[in-house]
């Protein structure tokens, strides 16, 4: 597999990453928990 291909398997991955982070994000916010769960 050449590097182009894999580094835009690995751009794809950072955004569906990002994506799932900010669902989780709102998720715990209307359930209130995002004050429990910050560093």
């Amino acid at each position: 597999m050449p590097d182009a291909e894999l580094a835009e398997i690995i751009d794809g991955l950072h955004v569906i990453a990002a994506n799932i982070g900010d669902v989780e994000r709102s998720a715990l916010e209307r359930v209130g928990l995002r004050e429990h769960c910050e560093p």
